[in-house]
């Protein structure tokens, strides 16, 4: 038999004669490998069910070629039938193209209420795609299950988180600690684990690379323009405990000194320098949270003009900024 031969004349045939052909050599010919290198040609030109039919008698032989005809044949997920959908999922093959597939697979599944078939599919993308897809794809099936399985969605948005940390990928980070603090709280009180998961994904936010550079590339900015506002004043911060920053700060803002009046726990911070106050050099700043209530009595008993801040450099740097604004 010339394969070659044979492929040639048939994709030079019209449709009619080609699906007619096609059907008779599924049903005579044995050998996978013989008809992937026949039929390959004109699969673009078959109907949709003999198209399937020829997928997966001929995908075995090439599983990679026969992904990418399946996705060029039907490019949008929302419209390939369901056989071309589970023939191209049971290809079993491990590449980024097949999420959006496994998404509109797990629509479907839905849409029936085939919640097995939503933790079985989710479980193939955990054995076929790498993990940020594997979790990109648990964050999707789990905002289709909030309204009607919030049970679920739970476990796969908490599996997803812990999966999560130590990537890379601040969308998804962000976008699952999002979905975890729309969860609806469950009477049992268990939504405490979705918070601390949300708040857990939010610190490993923070912490990245990326965001603390342009954390640090802002605040240089801040610093750069409250500069003129506070050259050779006395910055007084009250409460907390000093930051390692602090001399740097006090050098990039031109001032006087930088005295940090620390906070201890059960102990209030030392405040007798407030009788020496001069309002034309001294800038006060509480740290509101981690001082008690007897420190901004005592600040307001002295007629003291303080501003209020929460604790850390960017927090503080964002306080002085808006004080600036006002001057």
């Amino acid at each position: 038999l010339n394969v070659a031969r044979l492929r040639d004349a048939l994709s030079q045939l019209p449709d009619g004669a080609i699906r007619e052909i096609t059907e008779v050599l599924l049903d005579a010919l044995a050998g996978r490998e013989v008809l992937d290198r026949l039929l390959c040609g004109v699969f673009p030109r078959l109907r949709p069910d003999l198209a399937i039919r020829v997928a997966s008698e001929c995908a075995p032989a090439d599983p990679d070629a026969w992904l990418a005809r399946l996705i060029n044949r039907w490019p949008s997920p929302s419209g390939i039938p369901d056989a071309a959908l589970r023939q191209l999922l049971s290809l079993d093959m491990n590449t980024p193209k097949l999420g959006p597939y496994l998404n509109e697979q797990i629509r479907r599944c839905l849409a029936e209420g085939d919640l097995d078939g939503v933790l079985e599919l989710d479980e193939l993308a955990k054995d076929t795609l790498p993990p940020t897809d594997q979790i990109w794809i648990r964050l999707s099936t789990a905002r289709l299950l909030l309204d009607g399985a919030p049970g679920q969605a739970r476990a796969l948005l908490l599996s997803a988180a812990e999966q999560a940390h130590g990537l890379a990928d601040l969308d998804l980070l962000a976008e699952l600690s999002v979905t975890l603090r729309a969860l609806p709280s469950p009477s049992d009180g268990s939504g405490r684990a979705a918070v601390d998961a949300a708040r857990g994904l939010e610190e490993a936010i923070e912490a990245s690379a990326i965001v603390t550079e342009w954390r640090n590339a802002r605040d240089a900015d801040m610093t750069a323009r409250l500069e003129p506002h506070l050259s050779g004043r006395v910055l007084h911060i009250v409460g907390d405990r000093r930051g390692e920053w602090a001399d740097d700060l006090r050098v990039a803002l031109k001032l006087r000194d930088l005295r940090w009046h620390e906070s201890e726990k059960g102990k209030s911070p030392n405040l007798e320098w407030v009788n020496k106050f001069d309002k034309n050099r001294d800038l006060v700043v509480l740290i509101w949270t981690n001082v008690g209530h007897p420190s901004s009595q005592k600040l307001d008993s002295a007629n003291v003009d303080y501003l209020r801040s929460r604790g850390g450099r960017t927090h503080l740097l964002e306080c002085l900024a808006e004080w600036a604004e006002r001057q």
